[in-house]
């Protein structure tokens, strides 16, 4: 499976408690049980001719009150049907629906967990066989079917109405008193209220037993789901408790299980965040080899907080849940490219229920992370790496600079296609060439892609094959080469034989200062010279260039003369767009331009430039 769809739903609140919208949407009123935005996310499911989610994840906080068996009997049968709509028209499977449970879920009026979460065990045991159920099913992990992605469901709300230590003695204090019955009465009730504390917490037990369970998924993509944020949302909301109270533990264990993503509800608040939890520097072993996946730097775990489908907002339109795409989700191990994460909210939409729109967007691979956080240490610095570091950074850069340097390709538009690409045009024509002048805008590192490279050398082949001179050489590149003293007497009446081939390299400061930068251009300039073919270097800030000339990327190419010309154009602003061919007139116009830059009197051969000096 390329892809896999995941839906997000969080914080369902059926019943009066959350519900009190400033703005009613037409419809909701008529809906006794307050699950009008529940059943409405079902309907969306039931009537989608979509591609159904490959699994839906329900973080929690199905009911307003925990004690409501109405309101839980209404979930379990708005569930049933979510179950029945998602495995519609294809195999059914338990795997495509998982529950856990919310602090909203547990009976505060009671006294033991066990008793708390009863409700919520009963109603939702009823789903087992179609469903995972966390504190009901078997196990609380499993693998979306087809997939290499590791679901792990936690609870987090073990503690939920605990009572807070230290208010026994002021409720007998109220008591022996000796004031009103009735008012000491509601006083107490008013005090223990207060004392039901509400923090989110996983257990030792459930933190060690994912850490085990974990560890025979070791090439899996690990997302975790639990009710409770790991830390503050930025939202207006302050609470003691937002945030699970043993968060930085729990987070120790997630860093040691190698899990990708975590998956909370319980803000109420839409957002994403990342955190790299930072491992001590270790010395590594020269004889082994690199563990990305263990390594320091691929540590980092994305969090993504689901908004509340049932409560009211100020705004009627604000997000409800989450679709989460995930791509490549075998490359999570380590290949390349990437797992990318693409996550929509759901919003309210008055004639289809939802109306998608994009939302985050972010990419998950340890070993990648881990390479690119590597190299961040050292890109740029004059000291090399000290073993055993140096053998991991020159690893890492084995590994990532042909990907990178495809993908440099694919943007500047060297990635050779057939026939049809601007560039088989231009090799179909090539050997009835006698002009080609081209300009670069693309700067050193563009020297690095073989196709160009080859483009270039299929250039000086077809000028090796003809060596009869040209009949109207350029006069505006015999005036370049002798004002910029390119090349010897012999080079410069060679440039005007065989094919007349010129190159402006239209380069700043920062390109030519750089120890890389001259590096490419003695390249350049001796690759050049060995084929009799001038190339030059102007700075595109000179005066007497325009916008056009720093955007457009062009090389200018013609049978005879100016007549029968074409010009291949790309702009460098957008590297979307394909190179675009023009032809006659108004390819002529770029012989014009490129006549124009041969004449600006900043422009330099590539000797004059490393005469100048060290790189500042």
């Amino acid at each position: 499976m390329t892809e896999v769809v995941i839906h997000h739903v969080s914080d369902i609140h059926i019943g009066s408690d959350h519900y009190a919208p400033k703005v009613t949407p037409i419809g909701e009123q008529l809906d006794p049980s307050f699950a009008f935005r529940f059943r409405s996310y079902v309907e969306f499911l039931e009537r989608s001719e979509e591609r159904l989610p490959d699994l839906v994840v329900l973080s929690g906080d199905f009911v307003s009150r925990g004690q409501n068996k109405d309101e839980f009997e209404t979930a379990r049968e708005l569930t049933e049907r979510l179950i029945k709509a998602v495995n519609r028209d294809r195999e059914s499977s338990a795997f495509r629906v998982c529950l856990v449970p919310g602090n909203h879920d547990l009976d505060w009026s009671r006294d033991t967990y066990e008793e708390k979460i009863e409700n919520y065990t009963r109603t939702f045991a009823r789903l087992k066989d179609r469903a995972i159920v966390h504190e009901v099913s078997e196990r609380s992990d499993f693998v979306i079917p087809g997939t290499n992605i590791l679901i792990y469901l936690l609870n987090s709300c073990s503690l939920g109405g605990k009572i807070k230590s230290g208010f026994a003695p002021i409720e007998r204090a109220l008591v022996d008193s000796g004031l009103d019955g009735n008012a000491i009465e509601k006083a107490v009730h008013l005090l223990r209220t207060e004392q039901r504390i509400d923090p989110g917490y996983i257990t030792n037990f459930e933190l060690k037993e994912m850490l085990r369970r974990a560890a025979s998924y070791p090439d899996h993509l690990k997302i975790a789901v639990v009710h409770h944020n790991l830390s503050s949302a930025p939202s207006d909301y302050i609470d003691q408790f937002s945030a699970i109270i043993n968060a930085g533990e729990f987070k120790e264990y997630l860093r040691d299980a190698r899990f990708d993503l975590v998956l909370h509800g319980h803000q109420h608040y839409p957002y994403c965040t990342y955190e790299q939890i930072v491992d001590a520097v270790s010395s590594g072993d020269l004889d082994e080899r690199v563990n990305w996946r263990t390594h320091r730097h691929s540590q980092g775990i994305h969090i993504l907080g689901a908004p509340s489908l049932g409560t009211s907002y100020a705004d009627p339109t604000a997000p409800r849940w989450f679709q989460i795409k995930i791509a490549s989700t075998n490359d999570a191990a380590g290949g390349i490219p990437s797992t990318l994460v693409n996550v929509k909210e759901a919003r309210p939409h008055p004639t289809s229920n939802f109306q998608l729109r994009p939302a985050y967007r972010f990419s998950i691979s340890k070993p990648l992370s881990a390479k690119l956080g590597l190299l961040h240490e050292h890109l740029g610095r004059s000291e090399l790496p000290t073993p055993p570091t140096e053998y991991e950074v020159r690893s890492a850069v084995v590994d990532l600079l042909a990907p990178i340097l495809k993908l440099q390709a694919r943007l500047d538009d060297w990635d050779f296609g057939d026939s049809l690409s601007w560039q088989g045009r231009f090799l179909e024509g090539l050997n009835s060439y006698e002009t080609v002048f081209g300009t670069d805008l693309l700067g050193p590192t563009g020297w690095m892609n073989p196709n160009y490279l080859a483009y270039i050398h299929k250039q000086f082949e077809q000028k090796k094959l003809r060596r009869k001179a040209i009949k109207e050489p350029c006069i505006a590149l015999c005036d370049a080469m002798d004002r910029t003293d390119w090349g010897t007497l012999k080079e410069r009446k060679g440039a005007t034989r065989g094919v007349q081939i010129a190159r402006i390299l239209l380069w700043g400061d920062a390109e030519i200062n750089d120890d890389f930068g001259r590096w490419v251009l003695r390249m350049v300039d001796a690759m050049h010279r060995l084929h009799d073919v001038p190339v030059f270097v102007l700075d595109p800030s000179a005066s007497g260039l325009g916008d056009d000339d720093r955007r457009y990327e062009f090389v200018f190419v013609a049978s005879s003369g100016a007549t029968n010309s074409n010009c291949y154009v790309y702009d460098t602003r957008n590297p979307n767009e394909n190179t675009e061919r023009v032809t006659d007139n108004l390819a002529e116009a770029y012989l014009d331009r490129f006549s124009n830059l041969l004449a600006q009197p900043e422009l330099k051969s590539i000797k004059q430039v490393l005469s100048q000096g060290a790189p500042r």
